[in-house]
């Protein structure tokens, strides 16, 4: 149960921030490297923490702009299973894990396109 549950976290782990790293170093040759990982750092903390305060907020209002913020936003809380370790509730399933790694997968490539974009060669 732990090892299984520890090979998908490092898994998710690894899809969320191999991209973010890329985009990370992309804008530090666009921008300083402080500003740069400034960026990427609010950007995990806000799909780690921040989707689910604007699910909250969501819920209770309603408003069709929050819910298009809510649908563009990286939901990379789908990759912390602390919850699942700390309670001992084992592994994902198949299908969920398969939904997880699919949709982490894209949200990185979209980033990884971005990084390609950024990216500049200094000479």
């Amino acid at each position: 149960m732990w090892v299984a549950t520890n090979f998908q976290y490092a898994w998710l782990f690894l899809l969320v921030i191999a991209p973010l790293s890329m985009l990370a170093i992309a804008l530090g040759t666009r921008l300083n490297a402080t500003a740069a990982y400034v960026l990427t750092g609010v950007i995990a903390i806000y799909g780690l923490f921040g989707v689910g305060y604007l699910d909250f907020f969501l819920s209770q209002s309603g408003q069709p702009i929050l819910n298009f913020l809510y649908v563009i936003s990286p939901h990379y809380h789908l990759a912390d299973l602390t919850n699942r370790l700390v309670f001992k509730l084992g592994a994902l399933d198949g299908a969920s894990f398969m939904k997880s790694t699919v949709y982490l997968a894209g949200v990185g490539m979209l980033l990884v396109g971005l990084a390609c974009s950024l990216y500049r060669e200094k000479k």
